[in-house]
């Protein structure tokens, strides 16, 4: 039989954060078939601190909840860390990480069960299929750009300003939009991970020559623009991917001010959508 993945947990000694850990941590973990287990659930003759050492030394991979910086927990996650174990941290808030551990990631949850397991069930998975892999992969370290504009929810993108190339004729019977997406590695290591970037639009549903993009249609009407594989970024390194965005369908039925489109970024722990909004009131104005 194969031997189970074993998994220690660190996070405060509270009964505020008992749901956290059953509902949330453990039974992610069950439900992946990892045994989970805190030291409180544990019997054992020698020094509670001496056992938490033997379990970090013991464990596959450690969690470890920072909340409330706990000095008991950061004590202990920073003595996984000099083992090189596989450390998953999680944090109710941003406001909880201390500067010098914001380039590892943590689980913001914010005190949401499903949020935390959505996440944690991520990279645990992750990590249980990659047994020689001591990190995750750092692509929560990139961020995206168009023309300095970093993109986030809802960020509003103007045609005019931020695209590289807008022709729409007057007879709004034919389009083309060339958007180039900046992607920057803010972390100090190598990004060394495969990546993919997309576009999901609903009006521009063709790809000309030379775009770096694949389409496929999702639905009846959005389209995913794919670009190439991505694979190694230096720190403080950016790559830019452009989406020709061709289209012979757009016209008066589009919102006169705006639409939406949503960027995709692929990584080895699943999905990460980006809705934005692009003004077009040029359209209107005979661009």
């Amino acid at each position: 039989m194969t031997k189970k993945l074993f998994t220690f947990v660190l996070m405060p000694f509270d009964s505020s954060f008992d749901d956290i850990y059953k509902l949330g941590i453990k039974e992610t973990c069950e439900n992946l078939d990892v045994y989970c287990e805190r030291v409180d659930e544990q019997i054992f003759e020698e020094k509670i601190l001496d056992r938490i050492y033997n379990q970090i030394n013991k464990a596959d991979i450690i969690i470890a909840d920072m909340s409330g910086k706990n000095p008991n927990v950061f004590y202990e996650a920073g003595y996984a860390h000099a083992l090189n174990k596989k450390v998953v941290l999680l944090t109710q808030k941003a406001d909880d990480i201390p500067f010098d551990l914001k380039h590892y990631h943590h689980i913001v949850y914010e005190g949401k069960i499903f949020k935390l397991k959505e996440e944690l069930a991520k990279r645990i998975a992750w990590l249980k299929n990659h047994p020689d892999k001591k990190q995750l992969p750092n692509d929560f370290e990139l961020e995206l750009f168009v023309k300095g504009i970093k993109l986030e929810p809802k960020v509003k993108i103007d045609l005019r300003e931020h695209f590289v190339n807008a022709t729409i004729n007057k007879s709004f019977s034919k389009s083309s939009l060339t958007l180039k997406i900046d992607i920057y590695n803010k972390g100090i290591a190598i990004f060394d991970s495969v990546i993919k970037l997309g576009v999901i639009t609903e009006f521009f549903n063709r790809n000309s020559l030379g775009d770096q993009s694949n389409i496929v249609q999702i639905n009846d009407k959005e389209y995913l623009h794919i670009s190439n594989e991505i694979t190694r970024i230096f720190p403080s390194d950016w790559i830019s991917v452009e989406f020709v965005l061709l289209s012979d369908s757009l016209d008066r039925s589009v919102d006169k001010y705006s639409f939406n489109m949503t960027v995709r970024l692929f990584t080895e722990l699943g999905i990460k959508n980006i809705p934005i909004v692009i003004n077009h009131d040029l359209f209107w104005k005979g661009y």
